[in-house]
């Protein structure tokens, strides 16, 4: 079963900038997004992180999508980002 699927590349002005975005998304993230299977939020180094959203299905990833878009337009210390959707075809799970 495919499950509708973001990945998010963000680059951000700097480390501080980051760690602010890193503790308002582990503190918001979950009532943000609903209708989600799955937030990851990955360090790629001081001033990168990508996220990788999984979703129920279409409606939830547009819903998250359209208050993404409202946020980002709220947050000064981007400087960049890149958004991409896909559907998460294969996830090994170890229990």
């Amino acid at each position: 079963m495919t499950k509708p699927t973001n990945v998010v590349m963000l680059d951000f002005q700097d480390a501080q900038a980051m760690e602010e975005f890193i503790e308002m998304y582990e503190r918001d993230a979950s009532e943000l997004y609903e209708g989600y299977e799955n937030l990851m939020l990955i360090r790629v180094d001081e001033a990168s992180c990508v996220a990788i959203s999984v979703y129920v299905d279409e409606v939830a990833q547009m819903r998250a999508h359209e208050v993404s878009k409202k946020r980002r337009s709220e947050i000064t210390w981007i400087k960049e980002g890149l958004r991409l959707s896909g559907e998460l075809v294969v996830h090994h799970k170890r229990n």
